[in-house]
């Protein structure tokens, strides 16, 4: 006789709130983007986890392919938490003038060419005559996508590893 599962919102919520927030800082973010979305792959891997936990004493059953679905969940608030996180840090940080200051750094790189610089020009031009919501929205939707893959594969993977199997009644003779 299989349990029910246990509510996957707050294992997921966690997940998500925590790991957007880490990557929103601006230096341990930029560190772990290097890392080849391995926050994210972490976030459904935490997730996972966590509901695991809440499995295990209801009795019910958690395998890979549940993980994945808490995985993408928890990925959905890690996208929600970066862009509205990130987002306000970046107001705060780059009150002045963020595409003038790009710009400046790259017209004082040494391997940039007229060509490249050209292009630069074009979409930093872009970027600054966009309203700062299009850009938000923007930002969201790549985190969603993003999110979308990789957290569900971290999720997909602690279900595996946090396997859960349901209680098998003894046979009664």
């Amino acid at each position: 006789m299989q349990s029910a599962a246990p509510s996957m919102l707050k294992p997921t919520l966690i997940a998500g709130v925590i790991t957007g927030v880490i990557v929103s800082i601006p230096v341990l973010g930029g560190l772990t983007m290097m890392a080849c979305c391995a926050p994210v792959i972490g976030c459904g891997f935490l997730a996972a986890y966590l509901y695991s936990k809440e499995c295990r004493p209801a009795g019910a059953p958690f395998r890979a392919g549940r993980g994945a679905l808490v995985g993408w969940v928890s990925g959905l608030f890690f996208a929600i938490t970066a862009s509205v996180v990130g987002g306000a840090i970046g107001l705060l940080m780059n009150s002045g003038d963020p595409f003038g200051d790009a710009m400046e750094k790259m017209e004082n790189s040494p391997g940039m060419t007229p060509e490249g610089m050209e292009a630069a020009e074009k979409i930093i031009g872009f970027l600054q005559d966009t309203p700062m919501i299009v850009l938000f929205f923007f930002g969201l939707l790549f985190y969603l996508i993003i999110t979308s893959i990789f957290a569900t594969i971290g999720g997909a993977i602690g279900g595996a590893v946090f396997k859960v199997e349901e209680e098998v009644p003894p046979i009664q003779p």
